[in-house]
């Protein structure tokens, strides 16, 4: 409901720290399923609805306007970092991933495809095509050069230990029980994803990382992205 009072009634204004959202409200659920029925039902609330809806939400009798969007896009895609903005929006910077971390986990050959080619090997990436000018000899030297660079930065000496196949049973189980399927397609016993068209590509994840920088990666994400898009599961060393 909206209630309006008068400004004389009001005797102090305090700006929240924290949004209104009740929290443990999950802690309710009787267990994980439950949290992924609820979590497919608001998935299915977006695939369901016309895109048009999905762009212009009625509030309080108005629509969000396009330059209200526009805004949401400039925060997402860190325009700000190369282009002043009105400083009015306040925009909070979005943290860019550590590559320090990045280079902890991730193997040197996909860092070098994905920095000379981001947004083919890894479509949907907010990554720029910053080399898009060059031609491709000269891309290929850069990328070659920046992966170098970025590779230097790691403090460990990853190895890739033998393939538990018991582990991986038990890591299928957890991929559909913890959450990941919220984001990511469940995947069906071949390991193809059911709904790859809704869902966020995991790809070609062994070419991407080593075992032990992935599992790394799944115990601490906010580490290596401290913008948030993976969440933090809250996986413990076993389980990640």
């Amino acid at each position: 409901r909206q209630i309006e009072l008068a400004k004389d009634n009001i005797e102090q204004l305090t700006t929240a720290k924290q949004s209104v959202m009740p929290d443990h409200l999950t802690d309710q659920l009787a267990n994980r399923q439950q949290f992924l029925d609820l979590t497919r039902y608001l998935m299915d609330l977006k695939e369901n609805k016309p895109a048009s809806n999905l762009h212009a939400q009625p509030v309080g009798g108005e629509t969000t306007r396009p330059a209200l969007r526009g805004v949401a896009l400039l925060s997402e895609l860190n325009c700000t970092a190369c282009h002043s903005g009105n400083q009015e929006l306040a925009l909070p910077a979005k943290t860019a991933p550590n590559l320090q971390q990045s280079s902890n986990a991730i193997r040197p050959e996909f860092l070098l495809r994905f920095i000379a080619d981001p947004v083919t090997v890894k479509p949907g990436t907010t990554m720029p095509d910053v080399m898009a000018h060059l031609t491709p000899a000269q891309r290929q030297q850069a990328a070659t050069e920046l992966t170098h660079y970025v590779v230097s930065l790691s403090d460990q000496s990853l190895s890739d230990q033998p393939l538990d196949a018991q582990a991986s049973d038990r890591g299928k189980e957890l991929f559909h029980s913890v959450g990941c399927v919220a984001c990511h397609s469940p995947l069906d016993d071949t390991l193809q994803p059911l709904l790859p068209e809704s869902s966020v590509p995991l790809g070609p994840t062994a070419d991407k990382y080593h075992r032990d920088g992935l599992r790394a990666f799944l115990e601490n994400p906010l580490a290596t992205r401290p913008a948030g898009r993976m969440p933090n599961m809250k996986l413990d060393h076993w389980e990640a």
